[in-house]
């Protein structure tokens, strides 16, 4: 009876010992003795470097290493993996301004990225996934050399005098391992982050289901002290991660390349596609109530826009208040939807159907004592139409 007591003890020690993580046993001590390496990738270029990071997280074997990978983009607008572009940023400033859009495979919110940005992903074990301590990691490598003021918030965001956001965060949880990535404003350009997170869908006839962001008021930690730029924050940074676990080992800078990294080319290809960056956007809907008072008509114009994956899927049309010609704008209104509907939500492909589309249909009537007034309504029609979609 005394040895079953003392098994039955013994038994209950080693289960308080045992961590189950996704079906795999491991013991508590297994989750302390792993190496750490620190990359920096040479690219500027974001979907290279969302690439480098998703091959890494596919192919290096994290099981007794973690590693730090850091990197900074040329200007890109990144949206979290659930994320509609339309409602999180400027779609048509962006494409305007040659800024890249990218969508990545992690969750989160939508950011800005530029030179003045630090990126940083701390791929690992998933037994060893803790976002508040890569954030308390970064932060304290910070303050220890620079006199600012950081903390890491309820919400893992570092802020900057315990009001301004320097960082935005997110991750990707896979059976085994992890990433957990985020930016780090040093010296980003505010008024583009401002300019191109702005959305003209945002506020207006928007029903969505799509993951949205949360503004905040950002600041550069250069403000804090000028000495704080890209090179200074990776050599700080990556020498604490190295440090703090007692590894062994320095700071590799890398050239991201199909020769060091195979299947990488197409990984990048993946990413740029709009199938990946545009039609993985959660089905919305666009609504909208116009009026019109000219020519002796009043009407209400109805505009319901369904789009899914990117592409318009069905368009309601409804008009009421016409006293004449309702057949010709009837007819307008079928040949208009069809022309439309399947076809995908890019600006200059559906201004160019638009614009081309009325100016056309005006050419199937050739009694010129109608002209006026169904062709203005028809244009009204149109011009409505783009206002909804921001065109």
């Amino acid at each position: 009876m005394r040895y079953q007591r003392l098994w039955i003890l013994l038994g209950s020690l080693l289960r308080r010992n045992i961590q189950i993580i996704n079906g795999r046993r491991l013991s508590s001590a297994a989750s302390v003795s792993t190496l750490r390496k620190v990359i920096v990738s040479t690219s500027d270029d974001i979907f290279t470097n969302l690439a480098l990071e998703e091959w890494i997280y596919e192919h290096d074997d994290l099981r007794n290493q973690s590693l730090l990978l850091m990197w900074q983009n040329k200007p890109a607008v990144v949206i979290g993996r659930h994320q509609n572009p339309w409602l999180e940023c400027d779609v048509n400033q962006i494409l305007r301004k040659d800024v890249h859009l990218a969508r990545r495979k992690s969750g989160g919110g939508t950011v800005y990225h530029d030179l003045g940005n630090l990126n940083l992903s701390f791929l690992m074990d998933r037994s060893l996934y803790d976002r508040k301590k890569n954030l308390e990691l970064v932060m304290k490598a910070i303050t220890q050399k620079w006199d600012v003021d950081l903390h890491v918030n309820e919400r893992d965001d570092i802020l900057l005098e315990s009001f301004y956001k320097v960082s935005g965060t997110a991750s990707k949880l896979g059976r085994d391992k992890t990433y957990h990535h985020f930016t780090l404003l040093h010296d980003v350009n505010k008024e583009n982050v401002f300019k191109f997170l702005d959305s003209k869908h945002a506020t207006v006839g928007v029903h969505s289901r799509a993951t949205q962001s949360l503004r905040a008021r950002i600041k550069n930690l250069c403000e804090a002290d000028p000495d704080i730029q890209f090179d200074s924050l990776v050599q700080a940074i990556g020498k604490y991660y190295i440090k703090e676990n007692n590894s062994k080992g320095s700071i590799q800078w890398i050239i991201p390349s199909e020769e060091l990294f195979p299947g990488l080319l197409k990984l990048k290809h993946d990413l740029e596609q709009w199938e990946w960056v545009y039609g993985r956007t959660p089905k919305f809907s666009l609504t909208r109530n116009f009026t019109y008072n000219d020519y002796g008509e009043h009407l209400v114009l109805k505009l319901n826009i369904e789009i899914d994956k990117g592409l318009i899927m069905d368009i309601g049309i409804d008009v009421s208040g016409l006293s004449q010609e309702e057949q010709v704008i009837t007819e307008f209104i079928s040949k208009f939807k069809e022309i439309l509907i399947g076809r995908r939500l890019w600006t200059a492909d559906i201004l160019e159907l638009i614009d081309n589309f009325t100016r056309d249909f005006k050419k199937t009537d050739t009694d010129l004592n109608t002209y006026y007034p169904w062709y203005e309504i028809i244009q009204w029609i149109s011009s409505c139409l783009k206002k909804t979609l921001h065109l």
